[in-house]
């Protein structure tokens, strides 16, 4: 697969996500929201930011967002070789926020949903909100 071809099909990606998962992609944003309010100063512990995560997720949503690796992966004309479930290692819930990843017939796929990002600064890193990122990957 060429750059091009690999470029193209991420943004594939990205646009049936963004379409198709609107509601599902602001639940998981409100939770960072939410996490990051409950914050007296930025975390440098990352327990600090993917435990709260994780329970602000709820079960819900990351059943839903076992729904979005699937219309990513239909979105690649592939198909999941399991039924997903909502742990790793197709789901994992990490200090910048939700991971989603399938092994498919030629790649890896893999999903990120960026919410917070790390600020360092010498030896010493601390937690923030991000930009709300949907990265797409293919391996």
């Amino acid at each position: 697969m060429t750059d091009t071809d690999s470029a193209d099909r991420r943004e594939r990606v990205r646009r049936r996500l963004r379409a198709d998962h609107a509601a599902t992609l602001d639940r998981v944003w409100r939770a960072a929201d939410a996490v990051t309010a409950e914050w007296a100063s930025p975390p440098a512990d990352r327990a600090a930011v993917v435990d709260p995560l994780e329970r602000r997720l709820g079960e819900d949503t990351r059943q839903e967002l076992l729904g979005l690796l699937s219309t990513a992966v239909e979105a690649l004309g592939e198909t999941l070789p399991a039924d997903p479930v909502p742990a790793p290692p197709y789901l994992v819930v990490t200090s910048l926020g939700p991971v989603l990843r399938a092994t498919l017939s030629e790649w890896r796929l893999v999903v990120e949903l960026r919410v917070f990002a790390v600020d360092r600064d010498g030896d010493r890193a601390t937690y923030r909100r991000g930009d709300d990122t949907l990265r797409v990957r293919l391996q």
